[in-house]
């Protein structure tokens, strides 16, 4: 089981996808590379339909971008209103923020909260508008997690 803490969620609530822009970057000047070559020199169409291919390459790659910025954004959203919680819980507690673990990175019912000094586990349940929570002791089977911070 992965727990997470306030810090590691603090910190990756903006994933850049470093790989697919580079590969929309490379189709971008593969396409323009093809269509001046196709320019230049008329007779040969191979530039032509490499440009093409180049650009099909850059639309589709474009998609899936906008797809996973869509899911990310949501997710981002849902995100965000961890942190308010863990801050939440570590107040009515009397922990430090560190000191309590998720073990999701969205605010989700039926996830588990861990406070590290007692190692006490509770399930969450979040009211039907997620302003308000309650927090009920359980047992984990498997108590050897991992850790993210």
């Amino acid at each position: 089981m992965d727990f997470y803490t306030y810090h590691y969620l603090e910190n990756n609530q903006q994933n850049q996808q470093l790989l697919l822009t580079v590969l929309m970057l490379f189709a971008f000047l593969a396409a323009v590379g093809f269509m001046i070559g196709y320019l230049k020199n008329r007779l040969k169409t191979r530039y032509r339909d490499l440009g093409i291919i180049a650009l099909l390459c850059l639309l589709l790659l474009t998609g899936i971008e906008g797809e996973k910025f869509m899911n990310l954004n949501d997710q981002a959203a849902r995100t965000t209103q961890m942190l308010p919680f863990i801050r939440s819980v570590a107040r009515d507690e009397g922990v430090k923020t560190n000191q309590v673990l998720v073990n999701s990175t969205t605010i989700v019912n039926g996830m588990i909260v861990r406070l590290k000094p007692e190692k006490q586990n509770y399930q969450v349940t979040f009211s039907s508008d997620n302003k308000t929570y309650t927090l009920k002791k359980v047992h984990v089977i498997n108590h050897q997690v991992e850790v993210k911070n």
